[in-house]
C-alpha cells in the first residue's frame, strides 16, 4: 500500500486538507492516522473487517484531540458512505477498500473484491458546493500490468475495475487526473 501524503510535486498540503476526510479500508489505520496528524477537523473512516476495525478503532480513539471528530464505521464502504457524505463541505477521499487477498474477511460479499466502482458512483451523485477532492490507492490493480504479476492469481479480475471504467464515472464531473506513487488524483 502507498503511504497518504506523499504527494506529487504540483499538491501543496492545503489543496489536499479540506474540511473532513472520508477513508474506505482503513485496514489497520496508517494512513488515518496520518490524516488525523494533519489537520483534518472531521474524519470518517469505513473497515469491513471485524478484527482490523477493532484494531484500528481501539487505537485510533486513544490519539483524538478534543477539537476533532472522529467516527469510525464497520461495514460494506458503498452503503455507508451514502449517509455519512456531506456535500456542503470541501472533502478528501481516500479510497483503499479492497479485498488484499491475505484475509477473507477482507471481502465483501456484497461489492466483490473492489467496491471501487459502487464508491464513486455514490460520491458523484451527490450534491457539492466543492468538488472534491479523490484519491485512489494502489492505482497499479486498475492498469494491465498488475494482473500479469504471478501474485495476481488469487484475484478475480472480473471483480476489480478498469481505469477506463474509472474515467467514465469521473469524466462527465470534469475531474482532472493525475497518477502519481501508485495512487490516482482527482481533482
Amino acid at each position: 500500500m502507498s503511504e497518504l501524503f506523499k504527494f506529487h510535486p504540483d499538491f501543496h498540503l492545503s489543496t489536499i486538507v479540506r474540511d473532513v476526510y472520508i477513508e474506505t479500508g482503513v485496514g489497520l489505520g496508517k494512513s488515518f492516522r496520518n490524516a488525523l496528524r494533519s489537520g483534518f477537523r472531521t474524519l470518517y473512516g469505513i473497515e469491513i473487517d471485524e478484527e482490523c476495525y477493532k484494531d484500528y478503532s481501539e487505537t485510533i480513539l486513544k490519539h483524538v484531540p478534543q477539537d476533532v471528530k472522529v467516527n469510525l464505521y464497520k461495514g460494506s464502504s458503498p452503503d455507508i458512505l451514502d449517509s455519512i457524505i456531506d456535500g456542503n463541505y470541501p472533502t478528501t477521499f481516500w479510497l483503499d477498500a479492497h479485498y488484499t487477498g491475505s484475509f477473507d474477511s477482507y471481502y465483501d460479499k456484497k461489492y466483490g473484491e473492489c467496491p471501487l466502482l459502487k464508491e464513486l458512483e455514490v460520491i458523484v451523485k451527490k450534491d457539492w458546493l466543492r468538488k472534491p477532492l479523490i484519491l485512489i490507492d494502489d492505482s497499479v490493480c486498475f492498469t494491465g500490468s498488475f494482473w500479469k504479476r504471478q501474485s495476481a492469481s488469487q484475484f478475480h479480475p472480473e471483480e476489480w475495475p478498469t481505469l477506463e471504467q474509472i474515467l467514465e464515472i469521473l469524466d462527465p464531473h470534469e475531474y482532472t487526473m493525475i497518477l502519481n506513487m501508485d495512487i490516482l488524483y482527482f481533482f
